[in-house]
């Protein structure tokens, strides 16, 4: 074995890491929304049978997440993540997870299975993206996590929201730690 073979760059090596994480984090995202699909099933929205999963809030967000996840499956992630728009594709790729997720959580049927979703998309950026992304999503989900509990009228107390923010932020800084 020669040295060549065995020096390689952090950037190339980093690149491979985030390019995999990527297509395993694809590879879960397809099993979450099978989780919310088929809690959507379960659900029944009206006194006259109407299935949740027959409702527009419901399968918008579902099919767009879905189209998301076919073409996250079929890129190639590991020529990306060696380019320069890397962390603005991994970035554009976790804030439509973050959207899709968010648009199921504000249904409240599905808030306490969509919403801790969001919890681990915020472990996944600190691996995944630079600082500033990781930063710029962890903020979104702040944001996010006050949305739906504030749409659901959860927020009775503006410290139960605060206290979500909060383990959003340790979350966070703990997998930047990483």
């Amino acid at each position: 074995m020669t040295n060549e073979n065995v020096s390689v760059s952090v950037h190339e090596s980093m690149a491979r890491f985030r390019a995999s994480l990527l297509r395993r984090a694809s590879a879960v995202a397809w099993v979450v929304l099978i989780i919310v699909g088929y809690q959507a099933v379960r659900v029944t929205v009206d006194e006259d049978g109407t299935q949740l999963f027959t409702q527009p809030e419901f399968f918008v967000p579902m099919a767009c997440l879905a189209g998301l996840l076919i073409l996250s499956t079929a890129i190639r992630w590991d020529r990306i993540m060696r380019s320069s728009a890397a962390p603005w594709a991994a970035t554009g790729w976790l804030l439509g997870l973050i959207a899709g997720i968010t648009a199921l959580a504000v249904i409240p049927d599905l808030q306490q299975t969509a919403e801790p979703i969001l919890y681990g998309i915020a472990a996944v950026s600190g691996l995944l993206l630079a600082w500033w992304a990781h930063a710029l999503v962890t903020v979104i989900i702040a944001l996010a996590i006050g949305l739906i509990s504030f749409t659901l009228g959860e927020a009775n107390q503006a410290i139960d929201v605060l206290a979500q923010i909060v383990v959003i932020f340790v979350v966070a800084a703990a997998t930047a730690l990483v």
